[in-house]
């Protein structure tokens, strides 16, 4: 079992009672590097839209949100490895959010390939709150 994966399946359907839900079912899968803070720079890819957002922070503190939406070129694995680029250039934490189950795990397979060892997949639930972001050791 390499650094990415766990014995049994990860839990990738987020919570439908979160306000941006709507009635869409969504997926995701995240990593972060080893000592991101819980807050701090973050880049997401929406599966199929391969739509990127870069989120980093000025030096007082504000977002900066930069996407990218594709028109045509829609080919997963080049914006996997681009998102995957992006987050080791700002050491930020990556997830990516999918319209299916499947759709994530084929994700989180290739980001496991274009992702450095001081990443690793953390759990979804993990994500929700800024204090569980940061805990590290026997949570995943």
């Amino acid at each position: 079992m390499n650094r990415h994966e766990r014995p049994k399946s990860w839990t990738t359907l987020l919570d439908p009672e979160l306000p941006y839900m709507g009635d869409k079912e969504l997926h995701t899968a995240w990593f972060m590097p080893n000592g991101w803070p819980g807050k701090g720079p973050c880049v997401a890819l929406e599966i199929p839209e391969c739509k990127l957002h870069v989120c980093l922070l000025q030096l007082d503190g504000e977002p900066v949100v930069i996407v990218n939406r594709p028109r045509s070129n829609k080919n997963v694995k080049r914006w996997v490895r681009s998102a995957c680029e992006r987050a080791r250039e700002y050491q930020a934490c990556i997830s990516f959010t999918c319209d299916t189950a499947e759709q994530a795990e084929d994700a989180a397979k290739l980001a496991a390939k274009f992702l450095p060892k001081d990443y690793e997949r953390v759990a979804l639930e993990r994500m929700y709150r800024p204090e569980t972001r940061v805990v590290r050791g026997n949570l995943s």
